[in-house]
Formats: structure tokens, sequence, C-alpha cells
């Protein structure tokens, strides 16, 4: 069932009380929505840059919040609510069936989880909106790029490294190539292309 986030977590806002943002507040879930997730925990480096793609700075008793995403190169306004699926106590007994106490590594969450320390939920709602955009979640499940997540939560140009560009220079001019990007202060994020042959 869908609940509102207030009624899931007692004590968690859209972002860190402290301010802080890290990579480990963009937790993946059930969804297949690894492109974006890597796009949104790169963009984490730059904790403005996250907060910018919210319309809204905290939660609201509304329960609405707006994110802009930059589709085909132009900011949309996409609003959602801030109800998440929440799993039935039953599911949740089934997935943990036979874990030590002090193991539980599934949240009562279905899609995208709350942070890793528990104070935050951006990466969630920034999940389902992007899943609105996409159709549902379930289109959203179909996979990407690692550079069109980062295209649509920046609006900024992207390319990209494939290893075997890598492979085919020395180790130290492909760590050269990675150095001069993170000087330059470009955002970056890796992925794999999902085929085993990683």
């Amino acid at each position: 069932e869908f609940k509102r986030v207030g009624k899931i977590f007692e004590t968690i806002d859209l972002f860190n009380p402290d301010g802080s943002i890290d990579w480990a507040d963009a937790v993946q879930g059930d969804a297949g929505t690894c492109y974006i997730k890597a796009a949104m925990g790169s963009l984490a480096e730059f904790p403005q840059m996250v907060r910018d793609t919210f319309v809204n700075t905290s939660l609201n008793s509304v329960g609405i919040i707006n994110v802009r995403f930059f589709i085909r190169g132009k900011p949309w306004i996409v609003t959602i609510d801030n109800s998440l699926l929440v799993r039935q106590a039953e599911s949740l007994e089934a997935l943990n069936e036979g874990l030590d106490a002090d193991e539980d590594p599934y949240t009562k969450l279905v899609f995208a989880q709350p942070s890793v320390d528990g104070k935050s939920i951006w990466g969630a709602l920034l999940e389902k909106a992007w899943a609105k955009v996409r159709g549902n979640y379930l289109e959203a499940d179909q996979g990407g790029y690692t550079p069109n997540g980062l295209r649509v939560l920046t609006g900024y140009p992207v390319f990209e490294i494939w290893t075997s560009e890598l492979k085919a220079t020395t180790l130290d001019a492909a760590w050269a190539k990675i150095k001069s990007a993170d000087d330059n202060g470009y955002i970056m994020a890796a992925s794999t292309d999902g085929e085993g042959d990683d």
C-alpha cells in the first residue's frame, strides 16, 4: 500500500537536518533504476545541485513535492505527492526469515530507500518523480545509461569514456584523464553495460 512519508518514518525530512548530502542518500530498492541512482549519487558530491533539483526545500504538510528535471534539454517541473509504496508486514517477515535479529537488509519501502543514516528521503522521492516522467516504476525499471541520468538531473552536456578506450592506453594515461576531469570539477559516475562481462 502507499503511505505518506510521515506515516512511515517519524523523524525524516527531505534532506539531512545538518544540511549535508551524501552519495549514500541515493539507495536503490527493488526497481532497476541503478542508472539514475548512480547519477544521483554522483550529483551528491555537489550538494547544492541536489537541492536545486527540488523546488521544495523540505517536506510540507500537504505532501506535495516539485522536482526539476531537464527533458530534451529544457527544464520540466514534475509534481508528486510524498506517498511511497510500503511492504505488507507478512512480506517483511518472509524477506527477513532466517536472518539474525541484527540483520535487516529490507526496509518497509519497496522501491528506493531512505538514506543509509535514515535522516533523509530525497533519493526515494527523486526516483518516484523519475518514474512519473518515464510513465511508471515498470518503465523506469527498464534500465538506462548513467550519462542520461546526469543529463536529466543537470541539463549539462555529458561525455563518456569507455573502458575499451582506456584499455587502448597506458594506465597512467587513463588515470591522467580521470584525474583531469576530477580536477576540473566534473560530475563523474561509473557504470557497466550490464551484460555480465563487467
